[in-house]
Parts: structure tokens; sequence; C-alpha cells
């Protein structure tokens, strides 16, 4: 009887070690995946903000393309009222200076 008694205590036993192992398993894999995951996000991130800038730069440089092709198809008196309207830009846009300095 006594090694029967023996037995079962070794059964509990394995059977609370197996759980306490379980939750620890479990634990540490809930970290780590938890971390990838964090990982991954970051990582989008940052490509997300690298395609942002890329488009921008496209946008920009076919924006330029685009002027350059219509400013080349401009005839003189066109491009004489363009260089008027960029001068009056260009003053609206100067730093004032007082007179006082």
């Amino acid at each position: 009887m006594g090694t029967i008694t023996n037995e079962m205590k070794k059964l509990m036993l394995a059977g609370i070690g197996a759980v306490v192992e379980s939750k620890e398993f479990s634990e540490r894999i809930l970290n780590e995946l938890a971390e990838k995951g964090a990982d991954t996000l970051r990582q989008g991130k940052a490509l997300n903000e690298e395609l942002k800038r890329n488009i921008q730069k496209t946008l920009q440089d076919d924006a330029e393309s685009d002027v350059k092709e219509a400013v080349g198809k401009m005839d003189a008196d066109q491009l004489a009222s363009l260089k008027a309207y960029i001068a009056e830009l260009e003053k609206k846009q100067a730093p004032r200076v007082d007179e006082d300095e």
C-alpha cells in the first residue's frame, strides 16, 4: 500500500509541476510574441515614414517638372507676366527693414 501512496504522491506532484511549467512556458511565449509584435510595429512605422518621404519627393519632382514644362511653352509676353508676378511675391515675402534701425 505504501508504494501506491508514493506513486499517487509522485503523480500529484508531477501534475502540479506540469501546471507550473505550463504557466511559465505560456508567460515566456506571450512575452516573446508581444516583443515580436512591438518590433513589427516599429518596423511598420519606419517603413511608413520612408514611404511618405518617397511619395512627397516624387510629388515635388513631378510638380517641378510640370512647372518647367509649362514655363518652357510660354511666349515672351507670358514670361514677362510671370516674372512680374514672381517679383511681386518676392516683395511680399522679403523681410521688412525698420527705418529706425
